[in-house]
């Protein structure tokens, strides 16, 4: 900061009797502290601008040395002067934080005092008002109860239709009716108006009930006339269809055992034509089956004459030949069997 009369800053070995220190532990060196002298407070240099004195001190420290990395003493004095360079940014540092500790805690005391001030005075507020709050909340009580009541006669009103039971309406017209003992007060006027028109909406709506009612009780004794006609008219029809389904059923009958007597007349007949036919097929097999014996016993009985004839021209006589024809038919000769 410009024309900031800025106290000294010293670079010491650590001394146990000086105020406000720093140290930094270095693995080679002893200790460094970076020391400030003067009569200000610390909370006299933290305000804007107010370490422009110390940072220009530390810049003199760094701009008056001169590095050289020549020699391992020379690269020695480079290490020492960034790490005071350090230690007296991390010196500063703590001075605010700390002073900014301090503040906080100040900070705490004076909001504790704060909100015992406030919920002291808001109690004290509350016991000042209350008789006018207390009052203000049966006003309003008393204001909402009127306007609940003038609601519900509006509900009741809005909420009637001619589809409704006419009980239902009638009992919303008494309700409507029963608000006239409340004590309406400066709400005298608007429950007349509401009242009067709640009711004749409701009347209006019973009178339509009433109307639909006795139009639809009149439907029904209509119907109920229209329905017996029709069941008087459907009993005598049936009773028509029962005779005249009766006489069918006679006159059917009728036709029936008549036809059954003509059926069995003619299932006797054709029994007696199919036990004819069955009598003469049976003896028409019978016929062709004696003929198929006879024949086939004279195609065996020339064959058998032709074997005994070969075997007569052979040299055997015939009745031996004849003999072993029978044998050879019967089968009796083996490897031997006669085609016939």
């Amino acid at each position: 900061m410009a024309g900031l009369n800025w106290p000294a800053f010293l670079f010491c070995v650590h001394n146990t009797h000086m105020t406000q220190t720093l140290a930094v532990q270095e693995t080679t060196e002893a200790p460094v502290e970076l020391i400030v002298t003067g009569k200000k407070t610390p909370a006299e240099y933290f305000v804007p601008n107010g370490l422009d004195g110390a940072i220009a001190k530390v810049r003199e420290m760094v701009d008056a040395h001169k590095p050289d990395i020549s020699t391992e003493k020379g690269r020695k004095a480079i290490a020492s002067i960034a790490r005071k360079v350090a230690s007296s940014k991390t010196y500063l540092d703590e001075l605010g934080k700390n002073l900014v500790s301090e503040i906080k805690v100040q900070a705490l005391v004076i909001d504790a005092e704060r909100k015992r001030m406030r919920d002291a005075l808001d109690a004290l507020k509350e016991e000042a008002r209350r008789p006018l709050t207390e009052y203000e909340e049966r006003e309003k009580a008393r204001v909402k109860g009127h306007e609940d009541a003038l609601a519900q006669i509006e509900f009741l009103a809005s909420h009637s239709s001619s589809t409704d039971p006419i009980e239902y309406l009638q009992a919303n017209a008494q309700q409507v009716e029963a608000f006239s003992s409340r004590d309406w007060q400066e709400f005298a006027a608007r429950y007349s108006d509401a009242s009067e028109s709640a009711l004749r909406r409701i009347g209006g709506e019973i009178d339509l009930r009433l109307k639909k009612d006795a139009e639809v009780a009149e439907l029904e004794r209509l119907r109920a006339a229209e329905l017996d006609r029709q069941r008087e008219e459907r009993e005598k029809r049936i009773a028509q269809e029962a005779a005249e389904r009766a006489t069918r059923e006679v006159e059917e009958r009728t036709r029936r055992a008549e036809a059954i007597a003509e059926q069995a007349k003619r299932d006797a007949e054709a029994a007696v034509e199919r036990e004819r036919q069955r009598v003469a097929a049976e003896e028409e097999r019978a016929r062709q089956a004696e003929e198929r014996r006879e024949a086939n016993k004279r195609h065996c009985g020339k064959i058998n004459r032709e074997i005994v004839e070969c075997f007569v021209k052979l040299g055997l006589p015939e009745t031996v030949a004849k003999n072993v024809v029978v044998a050879m038919a019967k089968g009796e000769v083996p490897h031997v069997k006669v085609a016939y």
